[in-house]
């Protein structure tokens, strides 16, 4: 169960990335909320999980999407994977 709920996180995320590369303007609570849960859930990293390190790495590429311009090639790549973790996690 808890993995679905974390797939569900994951998705939310996804179209997060996806709206924020398509320069559309969200809350920036909205944003370190999602930051916040996702640097949290790379954690997961120390017990062995490395797909937790993209949790880690898209929550650093989040912080930096607050201040800097990220190229939207990179952030349609970063959604895709965590659409694909979410998704995947949701059917486990």
């Amino acid at each position: 169960m808890l993995v679905k709920i974390l797939g569900v996180v994951d998705l939310l995320a996804a179209i997060l990335i996806f709206l924020i590369s398509w320069s559309v303007s969200l809350p920036s609570t909205l944003v370190w909320v999602f930051i916040i849960i996702l640097l949290l859930k790379g954690l997961f990293i120390l017990g062995g999980d490395i797909a937790s390190g993209f949790d880690l790495i898209t929550g650093v590429i989040l912080i930096l999407c607050l201040y800097f311009t990220i190229p939207r090639v990179i952030l349609l790549i970063l959604g895709f994977f965590i659409f694909q973790k979410g998704f995947l996690s949701v059917l486990a």
